[in-house]
């Protein structure tokens, strides 16, 4: 409830912002408690993820405080770094069309602004799949300090658009910049996930759930965090904040992050992994299109459901918003608990019912007329999408495990770019393709579209995955404690 109420404080700062009467003495006190009180609950996130690791890890406590440390930096800099990716949203078309004025080219900037958000996905999808394989002989440390430093100079770099006053010079700038930040990005996030993976060996969903709600949070502040420092310093403030919070991220990791020198020592050398040598594992492929599918639910909403809540049920845009960010807040806020209950029961079961729910509320979404229920569809869509997308990491894990893939820096950064891919590409086919069946079908008939995918989809994974999956992969138990004994020996070593 504390966190919930933190999500709408968020969209109550960003409607204050908007309103016209900034200079009141009553508008400004409120400004300045939304401020504190969202500030609050930030600090409450990173006390609750430091509490989970405390409760979860065993071994002497500076092995054990090490982690926390290093499980709360990854949370933030996830959190900063897609901040950094959704925070122009508010305020870039009105920027870009007031500069529109002096060409008369160009009638419409629409497709423009469309053409600037789509770079950062499409790069940060190529590259993630060419990141991971560079922490092998580079390293997981090195890749994530370049990574969140490239993004935050990138991110500065958008801040002196605002010396830029020409239409089509600001277009290809931000488009450039752009796609730098998609390929920092890319770097970065990956090597988050892979560091998780080699700091928490035996809960890897745990791990991954904590950084998903880092994930989450960020992009659920972006809006009224970009709107409000848009408000308050203009078009450069909320570049310059989040660009100079990335370079100290940047600093802070490379004091607190360990190198992974002794951790590839203690692995038995092997051939280099390949992204093709995964992704031609059938079971492997079948686990990474949880997460597409899972995030292309996501990416449909994103284009379709303010439109349509505007129609349909003629709310208010601050009604819009808090129905907007349920489920991704559910998402956020239940990914930790997702990670761990995987980590205990096991993967296959969990996705396979996290995909029922999804394409089962997505029916309940689109066929309903009344508005309370629509919105407990969305909180199970955002169950769903939990339950369908954490415990992909740990389930590859195994899998990779079973198929003769040792446990190294190269195996963890090749799964990390292989998840990072396949979350933005289904966020990616969920925003184009559903923005373009919800032009010509409309929401219900490509939320139709979107279910009866979703349901097939279901039926091949409970199919495949869980009732004819291999002998040498179906006893999750067993190869999770052979996982967590080797690893209890390779610790042990070192320390």
């Amino acid at each position: 409830q504390e966190h919930l109420s933190g999500v709408h404080e968020a969209r109550l700062l960003f409607f204050l912002l908007c309103l016209p009467d900034r200079c009141s003495c009553f508008h400004s006190r409120m400004i300045k408690r939304s401020f504190k009180t969202l500030a609050s609950r930030l600090f409450s996130f990173l006390r609750i993820c430091s509490a989970a690791v405390s409760a979860g890890q065993a071994g002497s406590d500076p092995v054990r405080r090490h982690r926390r440390h290093v499980l709360l930096l990854l949370a933030f800099v996830t959190c900063v770094t897609n901040a950094a990716f959704c925070v122009l949203f508010p305020f870039y078309p009105q920027e870009a069309t007031a500069r529109l004025a002096g060409d008369d080219s160009v009638k419409t900037p629409s497709g423009d602004v469309g053409f600037v958000l789509s770079a950062s996905s499409l790069a940060y999808f190529f590259f993630s799949l060419v990141s991971g394989q560079w922490m092998d002989s580079v390293g997981i440390k090195p890749v994530l300090v370049w990574g969140t430093t490239a993004l935050g100079s990138a991110t500065l770099m958008f801040a002196c658009l605002s010396l830029v006053a020409a239409y089509s010079q600001f277009i290809w700038l931000s488009f450039v910049i752009s796609v730098l930040q998609g390929l920092a990005g890319a770097a970065g996030e990956t090597a988050c996930f892979a560091l998780a993976c080699r700091e928490f060996p035996d809960s890897v969903g745990m791990a991954v759930g904590v950084l998903e709600q880092g994930v989450g949070l960020g992009m659920m502040l972006a809006s009224p965090l970009g709107g409000a420092l848009y408000s308050l310093g203009g078009f450069s403030l909320p570049f310059a904040a989040l660009g100079l919070s990335l370079l100290a991220c940047a600093a802070v990791s490379l004091c607190v992050v360990s190198s992974d020198s002794e951790e590839t020592q203690t692995v038995v050398s092997q051939a280099p992994v390949s992204v093709l040598s995964l992704v031609r594992n059938f079971q492997i492929s079948l686990s990474a299109s949880c997460g597409i599918s899972a995030a292309a639910l996501l990416g449909f909403l994103d284009a379709e459901l303010a439109t349509y809540l505007d129609q349909k049920f003629e709310l208010t845009p601050t009604k819009i918003g808090i129905v907007f960010v349920l489920s991704r807040g559910l998402y956020a806020f239940l990914a930790p608990v997702v990670g761990k209950v995987a980590d205990s029961y096991g993967s296959r079961q969990i996705l396979a019912f996290g995909l029922m729910l999804c394409w089962s509320s997505s029916f309940l979404m689109i066929s309903t007329n009344d508005f309370w229920i629509f919105v407990a569809s969305q909180a199970v869509i955002g169950l769903g999408v939990a339950m369908g997308s954490v415990p992909c990491f740990s389930d590859i894990i195994r899998l990779a495990s079973a198929s003769g893939h040792q446990d190294s820096v190269n195996v963890s950064g090749v799964i990390s770019g292989v998840l990072a891919a396949s979350f933005a590409l289904g966020e990616g086919i969920g925003s184009l393709v559903g923005g373009k069946l919800g032009e010509s079908l409309g929401f219900t008939g490509a939320g139709l579209l979107f279910t009866l995918v979703m349901f097939f989809h279901w039926i091949t994974y409970v199919t495949f995955g869980v009732c004819f999956r291999p002998s040498e992969t179906r006893d999750d138990d067993t190869q999770n404690s052979d996982l967590k004994s080797k690893w209890e020996v390779i610790n042990h070593v070192d320390v």
